[in-house]
């Protein structure tokens, strides 16, 4: 969903938000009278089906820094309930962090969507030869839910996830000028459900993951390197 569309989703009221605020909170605090909800482990998943390739070289591509807020990178899923204020996901961790599933994710959808001779993780040995070194800046990844975010429903916990962060190629050992954009994109969730967020959150990866690919690709094949159309 681009952020264009989520603008276009009505806004919830605040008696709607402040029940699901309050739904967040209370099963939380179940936990300090022993009710804790069953805890399930989740993953991100790479997505990506089909390859976007014009160029037939093959790539070495480096894949990282990723950097992110430390308050998502942490065991439990959290949802934005408040402009700032996060809650987490009752029930709901990661099974590893999600810094490290979000590089390795999105170097294996840039292998599928480069055909690349090579994807490297950062870091790499300083003297390694790569064709395009892609660092991430994330600045949200989350669910979002109430009155100051753009949801459906907050009464059912329909919200969305939301995937804002730029990306930038190094280029520098090359000759070549750097280039980079930024992308920021929803898509609907409903967001007491870890697996659905886990899902969601996977497919926006690969949203992201085209967008660079199809850019390096058009670079490569001796094209602009300006992502076509906004994110």
């Amino acid at each position: 969903m681009s952020a264009g569309s989520g603008r276009a989703m009505r806004r919830v009221g605040a008696g709607g938000a402040c029940g699901l605020m309050a739904c967040l909170t209370l099963t939380g605090c179940s936990l300090l009278f022993g009710q804790q909800p069953p805890t399930n482990l989740f993953v991100l998943t790479q997505n990506g089906t089909s390859p976007v390739v014009s160029s037939e070289r093959a790539l070495r591509v480096g894949v990282g820094p990723l950097r992110m807020p430390g308050y998502l990178d942490r065991p439990e899923m959290v949802v934005r309930i408040e402009a700032n204020r996060v809650a987490p996901v009752p029930g709901a961790r990661w099974a590893e962090p999600l810094s490290t599933s979000m590089l390795s994710i999105i170097g294996d959808d840039l292998g599928l969507r480069l055909g690349a001779g090579e994807i490297l993780l950062f870091p790499w040995w300083a003297n390694q030869r790569i064709d395009y070194k892609i660092s991430v800046d994330v600045i949200r990844f989350e669910a979002e839910a109430g009155a100051s975010t753009p949801v459906t429903d907050a009464a059912t916990g329909t919200g969305s996830v939301r995937l804002w962060a730029r990306w930038w190629v190094d280029l520098s050992a090359s000759g070549f000028s750097d280039f980079g954009a930024e992308f920021d994109r929803r898509r609907p969730v409903v967001v007491t459900d870890g697996e659905a967020i886990a899902r969601t959150m996977s497919d926006l990866l690969d949203d992201l993951a085209t967008e660079i690919a199809s850019t390096v690709d058009r670079h490569a094949a001796g094209g602009s390197p300006a992502p076509a159309g906004g994110s």
